[in-house]
């Protein structure tokens, strides 16, 4: 329902049409958010947030929040702070947390409004401060109807609590991993039996060995075969799921233009094994692809190419035209991938986002610019100039 949140614990309906519209309707985005935020990452103050709600007059207590059943920001605080004890911290900076916090959430519920139209997902690390606890995430994705997730870890407390949802989950193995996985054949299976079997109504939808592993390296040597030995263990046990790894543009040596794009001369053994073995089992590349750090890098790239905001042809490659720079990188890789003559292997977009601090373009309006965009993008076209028909499935770092 437009401009309503739910809230599963009260069990009160009502209409959407109930009481008045606020003026400025952002006022309610701010409040909500800044609450939610509260009680995420402090769960012991769920108590003292919903203690502020029903003592405020003005709010409607039901099983939605409407537009008009929000207090002000001046009564939320004033009603945290006369508790006992009062919840100081948080409500001073009750407007910054809103500000930083409304920014990223705007992208949830973007994704959420697509209605099914395109299925986005978001990244869900363990490493960072004010995270969501691995038991509230699978709700908070089901809220939003986000049905697809990447963890970068086997995290048991979120696989358990994922269990019996819908929800898809790239799972990722730690780096430190692979030369055991690949040398010892028993590791995996041990791995499955430990990280994948129990969870029968888990619903995996690929694994990653290993995260932005370093070409060359020992673990870039070791990781067809631990990619092998999890493959194999895995259909042994009858769960055949998908084997992969996630990597950064940091191996492809040539990316402009496109079409010219290609592996590093170092790491070009690796990825012809790699993409030979993805290609004849039909199973996707992860790439994490950061537009901001080409824009960076580059000194010439403009920031409407890399934030989507032109729809003009900014770079003409032969036959393909890009109107962002997200779509260049990605066909970069294909025609790297061509070129090892796996022209099959299809990409997910693994990881992308923007940062929101650290320098003039690091900030939460690029950050919410650029996600926004990348969605607007993702639901308006099927595929890059050079795959146009498939599906760029992607996932937003958000948390």
């Amino acid at each position: 329902m437009p401009g309503v949140i739910t809230c599963s614990t009260l069990d009160v309906k009502m209409s959407k049409h109930d009481g008045s519209p606020l003026f400025d309707p952002s006022e309610y985005g701010s409040q909500v958010e800044a609450l939610q935020y509260i009680t995420w990452t402090r769960p012991e103050t769920s108590y003292y947030v919903s203690q502020a709600i029903q003592m405020t007059g003005e709010v409607q207590v039901g099983y939605a929040f409407t537009l008009a059943s929000i207090p002000s920001p001046g009564a939320i605080k004033s009603r945290l702070r006369s508790l006992d004890p009062p919840l100081r911290h948080n409500t001073n900076h009750l407007h910054t947390v809103s500000k930083s916090f409304k920014d990223l959430y705007g992208t949830v519920s973007t994704v959420s409004g697509l209605q099914g139209a395109i299925q986005i997902g978001i990244n869900y690390g363990d490493e960072g401060d004010n995270l969501p606890s691995p038991d509230a995430v699978p709700t908070i994705l089901q809220q939003h109807n986000i049905q697809r997730v990447r963890i970068f870890n086997p995290n048991l407390s979120f696989l358990r609590a994922i269990n019996n949802t819908l929800i898809e989950v790239v799972l990722g193995t730690l780096n430190e991993d692979v030369l055991t996985l690949a040398s010892d054949a028993s590791y995996a299976t041990s791995w499955i039996n430990t990280n994948i079997i129990p969870f029968t109504n888990v619903n995996f939808k690929y694994i990653s060995v290993g995260n932005e592993i370093t070409f060359p390296g020992n673990y870039a040597s070791s990781l067809v075969a631990a990619i092998q030995n999890l493959d194999a263990a895995l259909k042994t046990s009858n769960r055949p799921i998908p084997v992969t790894t996630a990597i950064d543009m940091l191996p492809i040596a040539v990316s402009y233009p496109p079409s010219v794009g290609r592996f590093t001369d170092d790491s070009t053994p690796i990825f012809r094994s790699l993409a030979s073995f993805l290609n004849t089992n039909g199973y996707p590349l992860l790439v994490n692809a950061y537009p901001y750090f080409a824009y960076l890098g580059s000194g010439g790239v403009s920031l409407d190419y890399v934030l989507f905001n032109t729809t003009d042809v900014v770079v003409q490659d032969g036959e393909y035209g890009y109107k962002n720079i997200l779509y260049a990188m990605v066909d970069a890789i294909y025609a790297a991938l061509e070129k090892l003559d796996a022209p099959d292997v299809r990409i997910v977009v693994a990881e992308t986002g923007w940062p929101w601090s650290g320098n003039d373009v690091a900030t939460t309006d690029y950050a919410s610019m650029y996600n926004n965009n990348l969605i607007a993008q993702l639901t308006s076209t099927t595929g890059t100039p050079r795959r146009p028909s498939v599906e760029l499935e992607t996932y937003i770092f958000f948390v």
